[in-house]
């Protein structure tokens, strides 16, 4: 004994109804469950259910019609097999419920209980196959997008293999080539030169391993915080201290705007410092001389911003999701102007949620600047001042006005 066979009827005539659910009895084999809906509304809202195994629809339903009914099944995504019933024989008609996407189309005179039987078996046959086929096909696809993804973190991480072998060969080579100058040569006074270019370089190589070290540990779970109290002003300071030789260097105002009032917060202070150090010397990098780089500090509701805005290169729209992926760069070729592996903004992102925080960035192109804005929590209870204290805004340093 087969499974039930639920059927619903859409169908406006009572003695079709009857001579249907007859022909439905008459099949041996085969236990059926009809179901009937006498109009169009009705009849959606039952097929819409996906309670029934097929639906038999009459072709006319007052003044509208099955193929009407037909189309909308499928516009909502409906998977029943649909098997349109008529008063007379009409290919146009067929070709059209074939078009709509019902499964068979058959002439209610000409109705037998082994036709019936023969089309309500190739209908749900027919929609295990579409549905197997589409199942299939969509597992294809998904596949398929699984190797372009893997394709491409192999590419990727050729990309950063090359890239890594070439930034640290640079400052190696020139640690050699002033090394074997020192031991061959007397110099004179290009002696001080060659040892700062040495420990500059060196300085470099350790900050590509420092970088590659704090990847591996945020991967590996292994990044600990040392969480404390903290001023987030002195926190600002000391990264803005470090970053001004530089910025100076180019001739690029180094502006900070700190509010006084933004409260402690609970943090790492030398990670969030390596945080504002790393936003502001991408800053410096992809800021043209004369330019500008500013950090303002400001409460916001229950938590403080750090932003970081920038007058510099700008970032293309198309590149903005993929800032804070690690090894990415908006121009990863080895002739790149500017050097880097592509992790610090990826330190940045995963520094700051580990504060609980979030870091975004946003940019109207090239050309037009970049702003990240860094965002954490206060401490649950602070102390407030006292309430005749009268509040202070943040101030350009040095009383330089705000260029906005």
């Amino acid at each position: 004994m087969q499974p039930e066979i639920k059927v619903l009827l859409i169908e406006d005539d009572e003695d079709d109804f009857v001579i249907t659910r007859k022909l439905l009895s008459r099949i041996d084999g085969t236990k059926y469950q009809l179901d009937w809906v006498t109009d169009y509304d009705a009849g959606l809202e039952a097929a819409l259910k996906c309670e029934h195994d097929i639906c038999l629809l009459d072709y006319r339903l007052g003044e509208r019609t099955g193929l009407e009914l037909v189309r909308e099944f499928f516009k909502k995504d409906s998977k029943m097999p649909i098997i349109l019933l008529t008063g007379q024989g009409d290919h146009e008609i067929d070709l059209e419920a074939a078009k709509a996407g019902a499964s068979d189309y058959m002439v209610k005179g000409q109705i037998t209980s082994s036709l019936l039987e023969r089309s309500i078996r190739y209908s749900i046959e027919r929609k295990k196959i579409e549905q197997a086929r589409d199942s299939a096909l969509e597992l294809a696809i998904r596949e398929q997008e699984s190797r372009q993804q893997a394709e491409q973190a192999n590419r990727l991480k050729d990309e950063f293999l090359a890239m890594l072998s070439h930034e640290l060969r640079t400052p190696l080579n020139a640690i050699l080539g002033w090394s074997q100058l020192l031991q061959t040569r007397n110099l004179g006074e290009k002696v001080n030169k060659a040892l700062a270019a040495i420990e500059r370089n060196a300085l470099a190589q350790n900050h590509l391993i420092d970088d590659l070290l704090d990847v591996s540990r945020i991967v590996t779970g292994k990044l600990r915080l040392n969480v404390q109290v903290v001023d987030l002003s002195g926190v600002i300071t000391a990264a803005v201290d470090t970053a001004r030789p530089s910025a100076e260097a180019r001739n690029i105002r180094l502006q900070t705007l700190l509010d006084p009032h933004t409260g402690p917060i609970s943090c790492d202070s030398d990670r969030l410092q390596q945080v504002v150090w790393n936003l502001l010397s991408n800053a410096v990098k992809f800021t043209p001389k004369n330019g500008r780089v500013q950090v303002r500090l400001e409460r916001v509701n229950s938590h403080v911003e750090i932003v970081i805005s920038d007058t510099g290169k700008g970032i293309e729209p198309e590149f903005l999701p993929y800032v804070f992926d690690k090894f990415r760069q908006f121009d990863g070729s080895m002739t790149r102007r500017h050097g880097g592996l592509g992790l610090g903004l990826a330190i940045v992102r995963q520094l700051v949620e580990l504060h609980g925080g979030t870091v975004s960035v946003s940019s109207a192109g090239e050309g037009q600047g970049t702003t990240f804005t860094v965002s954490l929590p206060l401490l649950p209870v602070r102390t407030e001042p006292p309430s005749d204290v009268t509040r202070v805004h943040p101030a350009a340093e040095m009383g330089v006005p705000l260029d906005c």
